[in-house]
């Protein structure tokens, strides 16, 4: 209970920082990401327990394991900093990275920030085999992706990417 306590003070300090100030700050990106990234291990662990108790070859067990690729992807600022952070004197590139399996290979979708820490854009960097992303003109700024066998859809804010998520395809 005291971690938990801990890690939402942490996040109403880092969110405080980030939008007291006119400006992101490169600091402020990167606390953000790390923020969500101790927010996701709480999810993740909650959802390996929900996994537990359903049926591992269900509909329901598909989209829980689409749930935790998405919380696995933020976990890598915390675990594998050194690919899901890139820093140059360019740009500060944080990417999300979910992994499609060793037939399909990565997919990763990089957020583009400047120096400053101002957002600047996304850029797709890789597209697991068999896998197909979508717009759709009724969601500007938004990306659907779809695993090659369709158990898995991913839902992407183009400004946002802490707005990231799984979606039920049996909704």
């Amino acid at each position: 209970m005291a971690l938990l306590l801990l890690r939402c003070l942490a996040w109403l300090f880092v969110t405080s920082i980030l939008f007291a100030t006119p400006a992101r700050s490169e600091l402020s990106i990167s606390s953000l990401w790390k923020a969500r990234a101790f927010e996701a291990i709480e999810k993740g662990e909650t959802l390996q327990r929900n996994l537990k108790q359903i049926p591992w070859e269900s509909k329901e067990a598909d989209f829980v394991k689409c749930q935790i690729m998405v919380e696995a992807a933020f976990m890598m600022h915390l675990t594998h900093e050194d690919l899901a952070h890139k820093r140059d004197e360019k740009a500060d590139v944080f990417h999300f990275i979910l992994n499609g399996g060793e037939q399909a290979g990565l997919f990763d979708l990089a957020y583009l920030y400047s120096p400053a820490g101002n957002y600047e854009g996304v850029r797709i960097d890789l597209l697991p085999k068999n896998w197909h992303l979508y717009s759709y003109p009724d969601t500007p700024g938004f990306l659907a992706l779809r695993s090659a066998n369709g158990q898995c859809v991913f839902g992407f804010s183009l400004t946002n990417p802490f707005e990231s998520m799984a979606i039920d395809p049996r909704k």
